[in-house]
């Protein structure tokens, strides 16, 4: 069976660079959500075609389709730790993936669930960039992609002011009942993540290791 560490906060807490230095320095295999979904889009395959405009509005997609995506890219892994980015992101997404701990596919371990203020969030989201090739973020000014090496960058189409204001409304609808749902079982470990991104991987480390040393 796999294990899962999820990674659960607001749009610029952090998500995409914390799941990404963890997978580097542990070696272990991330499923990004955000970035397979917008790959999709960009590859215009069906999927995308589907996808595109609710993406473009900031709203969360179906659990099936979501879920279809999901299965793929886990299938891909073999049977360990593996992290999590951009899913579950409703309680009827936690829930369905829930039902792979019963199949003895998939057990969520740990949810890191990365706390930060609305003006914090604002300020990442100016300054952030896409890569056009591979779509991976950067929170600052690059001029090469470290994953595709690329040198084209633009502004996500969910990164407009507007869009943002709608996914963290819609993500503070959400909060409470997945919190509580994985609160329940004592997965869950609250990290303060407007600080220096050394400082949040320090803590989250903290947290993860002595799981993988059960």
């Amino acid at each position: 069976m796999k294990k899962g560490i999820v990674f659960f906060g607001p749009p610029g807490s952090g998500k995409g660079t914390q799941s990404i230095l963890l997978s580097d320095r542990l070696n272990i295999p991330l499923v990004a959500m955000g970035q397979l979904l917008r790959t999709e889009v960009v590859q215009n395959t069906s999927l995308g075609k589907k996808i595109e405009d609710s993406l473009k509005r900031g709203e969360y997609l179906s659990t099936s389709d979501v879920m279809e995506v999901l299965k793929i890219q886990l299938d891909k892994f073999p049977d360990a730790w593996v992290i999590l980015d951009g899913v579950p992101r409703s309680i009827e997404q936690a829930e369905a993936v829930e039902q792979y701990a019963f199949s003895g596919f998939l057990c969520i371990e740990a949810v890191v669930f990365l706390q930060i203020s609305p003006e914090k969030v604002w300020d990442r989201i100016r300054n952030r960039l896409s890569c056009v090739h591979c779509q991976k973020d950067y929170c600052h000014k690059v001029d090469l992609c470290s994953n595709c090496g690329s040198k084209e960058f633009s502004k996500r189409s969910d990164d407009k002011e507007e869009v943002v204001l709608r996914r963290l409304n819609v993500f503070n609808e959400k909060i409470r009942s997945i919190f509580d749902f994985y609160n329940e079982q004592k997965k869950v470990y609250l990290i303060q993540a407007d600080r220096d991104v050394e400082e949040v991987y320090s803590d989250i480390i903290a947290c993860i290791l002595p799981l993988m040393k059960k």
